[in-house]
């Protein structure tokens, strides 16, 4: 998401709250001047020329053992809408590289940033013109609302209440884990780990 009138960039990464944002944002006629968001897939990727990469930069993460659960469900849901099979929590979590290629192959190739962890979603999500060390300011699903202020303060634009859309139903994530399920999201998303500090059951 591009914005020319408040000079922000903003990508942003499946499953980390974006969509209440993004709404907010198209539904406010004053805000969605001049802002540029793709629609389907194409909205978690930018195409950014040399001006757009000094604007303010902006970006989203979530702790990534909660994130896994609520992909699950995603794509669950994706599965059942398709007339395909669903997976169990520890199936989609074991087969995790193949579940990201018969997910590309059967529905959209783009669909492969939804995998990524978030560090290295940035440089996909922009194709290389930007990555995780350029990003100002990181919202967290964890702190959305708040998070969410900040940015309207250091953008300039009035504070609004964020709709909370796109919620999966499900119990707490940890209750989803055992110990071979952690241990591979905890390899897989090392890079979010180690640079959000992010920790299981926080």
């Amino acid at each position: 998401m591009i914005s020319h009138r408040h000079k922000f960039i903003f990508t942003l990464l499946p499953k980390t709250g974006t969509t209440s944002i993004v709404n907010l944002f198209k539904n406010s006629p004053l805000l969605c001047e001049g802002i540029i968001v793709g629609s389907g897939h194409e909205r978690h990727y930018d195409k950014l020329s040399g001006s757009e990469i000094n604007y303010f930069k902006i970006s989203s993460c979530r702790n990534p053992f909660a994130k896994v659960v609520s992909l699950w469900k995603f794509w669950n849901w994706r599965f059942e809408r398709a007339n395909l099979p669903t997976t169990s929590f520890s199936y989609f979590i074991s087969n995790y590289s193949k579940m990201q290629k018969k997910i590309c192959l059967r529905f959209n190739k783009h669909d492969k940033i939804h995998f990524y962890n978030c560090v290295d979603g940035v440089a996909l999500s922009t194709g290389n013109q930007l990555s995780h060390t350029d990003i100002d300011f990181w919202v967290k699903t964890e702190n959305l609302q708040q998070d969410f202020n900040t940015v309207c303060d250091k953008i300039g634009i009035p504070k609004r209440e964020l709709p909370f859309l796109n919620k999966t139903n499900h119990k707490k994530y940890t209750e989803y884990y055992d110990d071979e399920t952690r241990q591979i999201v905890a390899e897989n998303y090392a890079k979010d780990i180690e640079y959000f500090g992010y920790e299981f059951g926080q």
